[in-house]
């Protein structure tokens, strides 16, 4: 692997270490992985950092969701970002709680811009209840067993540590998500029915097969 694979995947490490520590909200959790991935693509941060903006990706999640989830203040995922800086072997140098909690700070400051201020493009991650593969599914027919399945794979790690909810659109990582998950009876009707996702079929074969080639299914 590159080394900036390598560093977003530590980083990834961190969120779902300080996510679980805190027991964070599987939405807010889902969204901040959206969030550190946007960062990240676009500009990988000091290998020394990877924590903090993982940090402040799970301060901004929670606060985008604070109309249903109630909010995880700021305190506490420093705290627990400290804790994990300081059992990372590959963190050369580890902040004072202090200094990590204005850093996190600092970094969260900078997230709207990453975002373009599109807050909403994050806010329901696909693979959660009432996201965009579940839509598909209903206006499909999918059946229950394949939709589980479907979602059971972008809720791996697998798929949350990589940067295809950057890279590719929604409605294809959802619809090579379904591919996975079908049987194969079901598979010719599923592509069958494709078009109707305004995705080619050839798009959605070769992000299936992106995510078949990350984690074996």
């Amino acid at each position: 692997l590159e080394a900036k694979e390598i560093d977003r995947y530590r980083g990834c490490l961190a969120l779902e270490h300080v996510a679980k520590a805190l027991r964070i909200h599987t939405l807010v959790a889902f969204t901040a992985f959206e969030i550190y991935h946007t960062i990240v693509f676009q500009h990988i941060p000091e290998p020394e950092l990877l924590s903090i903006t993982a940090g402040a990706s799970i301060v901004f999640a929670s606060k985008i969701h604070t109309d249903s989830i109630p909010l995880c203040p700021l305190r506490k995922v420093a705290v627990a970002v400290h804790r994990y800086m300081q059992l990372d072997a590959e963190q050369q140098s580890v902040p004072d709680e202090i200094a990590t909690k204005a850093k996190i700070a600092d970094a969260e400051f900078s997230i709207p811009t990453h975002l373009c201020y599109d807050f909403a493009s994050v806010s329901l991650p696909p693979m959660y209840t009432g996201g965009l593969l579940f839509t598909i599914g209903a206006a499909l027919n999918i059946a229950a067993p394949v939709l589980d399945k479907a979602t059971k794979i972008l809720k791996d790690e697998a798929y949350k540590y990589s940067h295809l909810c950057i890279t590719v659109s929604p409605t294809v990582i959802c619809a090579a998500a379904l591919l996975l998950g079908s049987v194969k009876e079901d598979v010719h009707t599923l592509l069958a029915e494709l078009p109707r996702l305004d995705v080619t079929i050839a798009e959605v074969k070769e992000v299936a097969a992106r995510l078949r080639k990350i984690k074996t299914i």
